[in-house]
């Protein structure tokens, strides 16, 4: 956290903060490995999620 986060109280934004069960995560995955032909996509979510 930097100074202006705490200064100003902002909160990191995480995805599974978002997400209110096991069954909303894996429709995200699952979204994302349709968009992603290359595969970043995917790993980038798994990367959030984890």
């Amino acid at each position: 956290m930097t100074d202006i986060d705490k200064k100003y109280g902002i909160k990191e934004w995480k995805l599974t903060d978002s997400m209110e069960s096991e069954e909303e995560l894996l429709e995200y995955l699952e979204e994302c490995a349709k968009e992603d032909d290359g595969g970043a996509l995917l790993l980038h979510a798994i990367g959030k999620i984890a």
